[in-house]
């Protein structure tokens, strides 16, 4: 079952950060964070338009395919919580 948190974005290439609502799903496993985040957010990190070492990948979801922009190493997550945030 999903989770509604708040975390804090940080962009390793503007260095802004915003804290926004989150839902986090645990229903897979990657090697990596796989964050993905509203085209709105990204503009206020100054993730869009995508960055040269951007690539547009084809994600399938349960709703069919969709485009998606993959940024490596894009953001800095940080996990708030009522009484603590996760170390970044």
């Amino acid at each position: 079952m999903p989770i509604r948190i708040r975390v804090k974005l940080k962009s390793l290439r503007s260095k802004q950060c915003l804290i926004v609502p989150a839902l986090l799903n645990t229903g897979f496993t990657t090697d990596e964070l796989d964050i993905h985040i509203p085209k709105n957010i990204a503009e206020e990190l100054g993730l869009w338009p995508p960055p040269a070492n951007s690539s547009l990948e084809v994600l399938d979801t349960a709703g069919g395919e969709v485009l998606s922009y993959f940024i490596p190493n894009a953001v800095r997550l940080t996990v708030i919580e009522e009484d603590r945030m996760s170390k970044t």
